[in-house]
């Protein structure tokens, strides 16, 4: 926002004669601010005391105006990059009138539409300008015929925009019907600004020759943030403040004098429901016949035409001074015055007003502050506020006693009107008695001086009444007042009003409210500069410790009062507020009004034209600079660091499609630049597991020496190379690092997302510039590796993975000699061997006694290769016999072959009877036995 009020407040210092913006701006235009000649400024502003103080030597080095300095110098850097044009040679750009303005063509515009008139001095070079601008987005800018005229107009951004040149002038406008609007204002004006009474009204009111006119319709901005409001909350409170009685307000700015002449006219005059007040059915009511409800009509409509009833301010605007001040107050105010305030306020309505509005708008919540306040008077003040304000008058001032010795604190005094004497007096003693004071006189000249004085034995009435009597002695004194007429007058202490009461006695020179300018005044206010700097200025030296932690600057930079002094003259403030009406004028040397109103309109237009000229600027200044910054770091090939600048998108809402046309770009040369990189490591190592590369920043791979180069910090996510594969376990990591700046990290068993066992190698400044070796021993679940002569041992949660280096943003850091061994491992090839299934069974169990069984085995080979030198034999118990028993010669099976014996056996006796059978082959060591069971029983 501060750039914002700069920007309008660098305007208003601009001058408006002859403008042609009544002439093409719509007739329901509502916002306006326009300056004329903008030529004549650097002509005016180095006349302004405020021009002259802020470049004088003696402050031209203090840090403020330092950084300010470097903020212009790098803008127009930056603005030059972009445009091929410095900003002196974009100031003769213009020939005389900028006029912008929120108009609401078509009507319901939302937002309004904005719409501006620049006067142009070089058409050429305003062309190479737009060209330039609207180069970066080619494919969105177009061209139409309105009225006659080429019309441009970018389509593509988040708001159309339309331009054009006609004879002098470039008009810019938001809208299309807005264009053509203004174009045939231009040949045939029938519907412009000019035809709004109200708006020339104001115009003709506070305009001046080479000066900044600012118009504005309050009333329809108002009117516009109610309908945001959906449940109608918001109208009633701001009827009930008054807000809805605002209408429009014209300001004009001027030098004059060296100083900033301010003049404003704006109607705050209250609105009458004439709807309610003719209501027919309470005319009924009244059962009038048709003559007198004829003549009833008639005076409620001279009701509506009454000048008294629309000056009834209501809201905030009861707060506004009001009415003609009584300029027989000035003569208690010296002719050789500091400073003073004049107003005629009415303070009793203010406060009924307040008890008004907020019954209005929270008549729940008023009963319980009702009750509250009450109490509070009863405790605190033993009066009725309402009562203590009625006794007051309505003309009112502050002003400062002159001393002979010119020191702080100042001696204020403060005259002000009654209409009870005796009941604001009593109210006065009762106070005081609540705290301990009592009020005591003395005269003087024949008039008699009150002030407060503390009581005997006098003990706190309740809770908090000791220390709002240390608070009311520190604030008040002696708290001083005496009568004269109509008026009291106040100060802290006795001797302040004896010097006044002599004042008016002697009759010293008075000051003069007629000096100030056109009577009637409303408020008046009167600083003399060259008065009050001296004492102020060489106070706040005696305390450097305030100026340096409050104002951030060292209080020996500081320049003379005498400078100061060279260029500052008395500021003047008046206004006459007539029935809500107020029209006034300030003249001051630093234009401090500028900023106020300045900051205004820059709420106005942010609100109202969303998402606001605010961000607007913001968004463009980042742009330039990001444009300058980007084309730099994308020379020096720094292209991730040049991405970032634009990735960040949420900068921008105006500007946004230009940022990702940008990004686009940046993030070709960013991957096409990944690739040769990548394409370089892989070249550079014959190591199997490191032709996978993923490099994340600037990096460079020079001389075999990898390193990374990026110089920004503004951004959390450091710059990262990895490398290896997935399945990689075992192995031992070498290399040597250089300039590691804050740390460096490596990380081991890193998985796709790059999450692995994370070893930090710190900075260490003394081996900054050396290259120091590191060796790692990675193992499934442990990182092993040594820090001097200290071993130190990582544990990890997974088995394998990826290499990953990692620096911070803007690190510096070298790598080279990265080795990585893997030990070879042994594979052993298991040897084929035969695989042999041997079955063994008899046919008959149980077998009687005396008959013949059969034994069997069969012998396959299930294995791949043929099994040689296969022999068989077999052996019985003693209860049966074979009865051909014969020896069996070896054989071979080949593969998947199979063979089988059947041996024939006499049961002999009975019992368990077993059969045996034992096999070898080639290659088998070992005899293979086979047994088989079978039970021999009797006949």
């Amino acid at each position: 926002m501060n750039r914002t009020i700069f920007f309008f407040a660098f305007l208003i210092c601009t001058y408006a004669q002859d403008v042609v913006f009544p002439k093409v701006f719509p007739k329901d235009t509502f916002a306006v601010v326009s300056c004329s000649d903008v030529k004549k400024l650097s002509e005016k502003v180095v006349t302004t005391n405020m021009f002259n103080l802020i470049t004088h030597p003696e402050l031209s080095h203090l840090k403020n105006n330092q950084n300010f300095s470097k903020l212009l110098r790098d803008f127009s850097a930056n603005f030059e990059f972009a445009s091929n044009l410095n900003l002196h040679q974009l100031w003769d750009l213009f020939a005389g009138e900028i006029s912008v303005a929120l108009t609401d063509v078509p009507n319901g515009s939302k937002p309004p539409q904005m719409v501006a008139v620049i006067r142009i001095a070089h058409k050429k070079n305003l062309e190479k300008l737009l060209e330039r601008v609207t180069s970066k987005i080619p494919e969105w800018k177009h061209e139409i015929t309105l009225s006659g005229h080429k019309v441009q107009f970018l389509k593509g951004l988040e708001n159309a925009y339309y331009y054009t040149l006609v004879d002098d002038y470039l008009f810019v406008t938001t809208g299309k019907s807005l264009m053509q609007n203004m174009l045939n204002n231009w040949k045939n004006p029938s519907n412009n600004l000019q035809k709004n009474s109200e708006f020339t009204k104001y115009y003709d009111k506070v305009k001046r020759p080479n000066s900044l006119f600012l118009y504005l319709n309050v009333e329809r901005l108002v009117n516009s943030i109610i309908r945001l409001s959906a449940d109608g909350g918001l109208k009633n409170i701001l009827q009930a403040l008054g807000v809805r009685d605002w209408r429009n307000c014209g300001i004009s700015f001027a030098v004059d004098d060296a100083k900033i002449l301010t003049q404003f006219y704006i109607n705050i005059r209250r609105k009458i429901d004439a709807k309610r007040i003719l209501d027919p059915s309470k005319l009924l009511k009244k059962r009038f016949s048709f003559r007198d409800l004829l003549r009833e009509k008639k005076k409620l409509e001279d009701r509506l035409k009454n000048a008294t009833l629309l000056g009834n301010a209501r809201g905030i605007n009861v707060f506004l001074p009001s009415g003609e001040l009584d300029l027989a107050i000035s003569k208690f105010i010296p002719k050789n015055t500091w400073g003073m305030v004049a107003l005629h306020w009415e303070i009793a309505k203010i406060w009924h007003e307040i008890h008004r509005a907020a019954k209005k708008i929270e008549p729940h919540s008023y009963k319980e502050v009702q009750g509250y306040l009450q109490q509070t008077e009863q405790t605190f003040f033993g009066f009725r506020l309402q009562d203590f304000f009625d006794s007051l008058g309505s003309n009112y001032a502050l002003f400062h006693l002159p001393q002979s010795l010119q020191k702080i604190p100042p001696r204020f005094i403060a005259a002000i009107e009654i209409k009870k004497h005796k009941e604001f007096r009593s109210y006065i003693e009762n106070f005081l008695s609540i705290y301990g004071y009592k009020l005591v006189s003395r005269s003087y000249r024949g008039q008699q001086i009150f002030h407060m004085e503390s009581k005997k034995n006098y003990y706190h009435g309740g809770y908090g009444h000791s220390e709002i009597r240390k608070i009311l002695r520190v604030l008040f004194g002696n708290f001083a007042f005496y009568k004269d007429g109509k008026y009291l007058v106040f100060s802290r202490f006795p001797q302040n009003l004896m010097d006044v009461i002599d004042h008016v006695a002697d009759k010293h020179p008075a000051f003069e409210l007629e000096s100030l300018g056109k009577l009637p005044f409303s408020f008046a206010c009167y600083i003399d500069w060259k008065q009050v700097i001296p004492p102020v200025y060489s106070t706040m030296l005696s305390f450097p410790h305030f100026l340096e932690d409050k104002l951030r600057i060292e209080s020996s930079d500081l320049p003379r009062a005498s400078t100061f002094l060279e260029y500052c003259d008395r500021d003047v403030i008046t206004m006459h507020n007539k029935r809500g009406a107020l029209h006034g004028k300030i003249h001051s040397n630093f234009g401090v009004e500028l900023p106020l109103f300045a900051l205004g309109f820059a709420f106005l237009i942010d609100e109202m034209w969303s998402p606001g000229v605010d961000g607007m600027i913001d968004e463009f200044l980042y742009y330039l600079k990001a444009n300058k910054k980007s084309s730099e770091l994308v020379d020096k090939k720094r292209y991730y660091e040049a991405l970032q600048l634009w990735e960040k998108t949420f900068y921008f809402e105006y500007f946004r499609r230009i940022a990702k046309q940008e990004q686009k770009y940046i993030s070709g040369l960013y991957k096409a630049y990944q690739t040769k990189i990548q394409k370089q490591l892989r070249s550079h190592f014959n190591n199997s597991h490191l032709q996978s590369w993923r490099v994340k920043g600037d990096w460079q791979f020079e001389n075999n020496i990898l390193k990374g180069h990026n110089t920004s910090s503004s951004y959390y996510n450091p710059i990262t190379v990895t490398t290896g594969t997935e399945d990689m376990s075992d192995y031992i990591l070498s290399f040597e690092v250089k300039g590691i700046e804050q740390n460096m990290n490596v990380n081991f068993h890193c998985d796709n997302n790059d999450i692995g066992n994370t070893v930090t190698i710190p900075q260490i400044n003394a081996l900054k510039e050396r290259w120091v070796p590191w060796k790692f021993k990675v193992h499934k679940k442990r990182i092993t590796y040594w820090r001097g002569i200290k071993h130190l041992e990582v544990l990890s949660t997974s088995e394998s993975g990826r290499i990953r280096f990692s620096l911070p943003q803007n690190a510096k850091t070298q790598i080279r000699n990265i080795k990585l061994h893997i030990p070879k491992k042994i594979q052993v090839v298991p040897a084929k061997k035969p695989v042999i299934v041997l079955e063994c069974y008899d046919t008959v169990d149980p077998l009687p006694k005396g008959q013949i069984g059969t034994f069997c085995i069969a012998i396959t080979n299930a294995g791949e290769i043929p099994v040689e030198n296969i022999s068989v034999i077999v052996k019985t118990s003693s209860n049966i016999k074979l009865s051909n028993l014969q020896q069996i010669p070896t054989f071979t099976l080949q593969s998947q072959q199979s063979k089988t014996h059947r041996f024939q056996a006499v049961a002999l006796e009975a019992g368990s009877a077993t059969f045996e059978a034992f096999v070898r082959y080639k290659g088998q060591t070992t005899k293979i036995l086979l047994k088989e069971y079978t039970y021999v029983n009797e006949r």
